[in-house]
């Protein structure tokens, strides 16, 4: 993502992007910055509020979840390969809402 943490609905009018959205994505040490399994773009309105954006993105996030096990089985098997230290070991997955692409 973009905009890594919070308020990141805020920044993104605050920046005047055109686009934003939501990612899927593994959970690693750093801030946002997992291996991403799924996005979506969303574009932004000029009159969107950071309360519009999130219900917005709110929406395709929904519309993400289900294609998870279908992204995510090609990861496993790939990680199967990668010895002891693979992700699937751990197995955190988190949804970012704010990807600005």
């Amino acid at each position: 993502p973009k905009y890594k943490g919070l308020d990141t609905h805020h920044r993104a009018i605050q920046n005047k992007e055109k686009y934003s959205g939501c990612t899927v994505h593994l959970v690693n040490s750093k801030l946002d910055s997992g291996k991403i399994i799924l996005q979506k773009k969303v574009k932004l309105s000029k009159k969107e509020t950071p309360s519009s954006l999130q219900k917005k993105i709110l929406k395709h996030e929904h519309i993400l979840y289900p294609n998870l096990p279908d992204a995510i089985v090609p990861l496993f098997k790939e990680a199967k390969n990668s010895g002891p230290n693979c992700f699937t070991t751990r197995g955190f997955i988190t949804i970012s809402p704010g990807v600005n692409m």
